[in-house]
């Protein structure tokens, strides 16, 4: 079935007006970039324990109260629009599947997500786990789907913009028309959900407008 999920088609709009005239050169060299399928970063047992981690009681917030950092959290870059980002702070409509979820901030009222780069958390707490995605973030296509092993310095947070953590109940999704990591030069998304238990959790990008 080829038909485009209505919830796409603004989005797909923007992809095609941006490829007819690219916003700028690096975007469209960036979307000319094929995507790297790698199948099993992590083990479902390594899924069930960053999880657990993640919603441990007093580790994370449910929902940060301000912009100001009063949770002890900065969830915004430097470049942020304070005013901007505190519309999602607290969502009075987030759906209650994710209210006791561990998150930041609520984009809508079904997507939510968490800023797990905060103080180096991710790497410094689940340091076994930020190694094998970090080495996945340097395999290419010639390694046919195997993932470097790093060491030292190049298993660091230098270089790395963020680590976000998004749940999505249903309905949800990341569908801003002409949404793109601007500041990213690679982006590595991994499912954590079994594919075989979920309805849903396509990954999307857009080549020449489609």
């Amino acid at each position: 079935n080829n038909e485009l999920d209505p919830q796409l088609k603004p989005a797909h709009l923007v992809a095609v007006q941006d490829d007819a005239d690219p916003p700028c050169e690096s975007w469209l060299k960036a979307e000319q970039t094929e995507p790297l399928l790698l199948r099993n970063i992590l083990s479902d047992g390594q899924i069930d324990e960053l999880l657990a981690q993640v919603s441990a009681d007093g580790v994370w917030p449910r929902g940060s109260r301000d912009c100001t950092g009063e949770d002890g959290i900065e969830p915004t870059s430097k470049s942020s629009s304070s005013k901007k980002i505190k519309e999602h702070f607290n969502r009075p409509g987030l759906c209650d599947e994710l209210k006791t979820v561990a998150h930041h901030l609520a984009w809508t009222d079904d997507h939510c997500v968490l800023y797990m780069h905060t103080n180096d958390w991710f790497a410094n707490e689940l340091p076994e786990f930020w190694s094998v995605i970090r080495g996945a973030m340097e395999s290419r296509p010639w390694m046919n789907g195997a993932v470097p092993v790093l060491v030292g310095s190049d298993n660091s947070m230098e270089h790395v913009r963020c680590i976000e953590l998004h749940h999505y109940s249903t309905g949800g999704g990341l569908l801003t028309p002409g949404h793109r990591d601007t500041g990213s030069a690679l982006t590595i998304s991994v499912l954590l959900s079994d594919p075989n238990t979920v309805k849903g959790g396509d990954f999307i990008t857009y080549n020449e407008g489609t």
